[in-house]
């Protein structure tokens, strides 16, 4: 197949490589649970503090920017939220949340052209679901 990538690692690395694998899912699940708790229980400042953390680790990672700009915006820091909501559509385009609550945020701000051109690419991405 065209563009498929292949790996020749030997069974007896595939041992090591598990662990690595079951670790690093176990951290991004345990620093997302806090989050989402801090979040909930609008602790802000730690849910920013942990999601900022998160993005240390696994800087290629979507979802922690996506939900520092969800605090940022619960905190009425705008600038802050459409920066990191910009970052989570920069590294996945179709993030249709990110595009969510930054349209949500345009027209928060005033900025009714950019909410209509995001709810537009919601659709767009809603229907390319379907």
């Amino acid at each position: 197949m065209p563009g498929l990538v292949t790996w020749k690692i030997r069974p007896s690395n595939w041992l090591v490589l598990i662990p690595l694998c079951l670790a690093t899912a176990l951290t991004i699940t345990l620093l997302d649970i806090k989050a989402i708790f801090y979040s909930l229980k609008k602790k802000y400042e730690e849910t920013t503090s942990l999601a900022s953390e998160f993005i240390r680790m696994y800087p290629d990672s979507i979802l922690p920017y996506y939900q520092r700009g969800v605090t940022y915006y619960n905190n009425k820091k705008f600038i802050l939220a459409e920066a990191d909501f910009n970052t989570a559509i920069e590294k996945d385009s179709d993030y249709i949340y990110a595009y969510k609550m930054r349209a949500k945020l345009y027209k928060k701000v005033g900025k009714k052209r950019k909410a209509k051109k995001d709810l537009k690419m919601v659709k767009k991405l809603e229907e390319k679901l379907h």
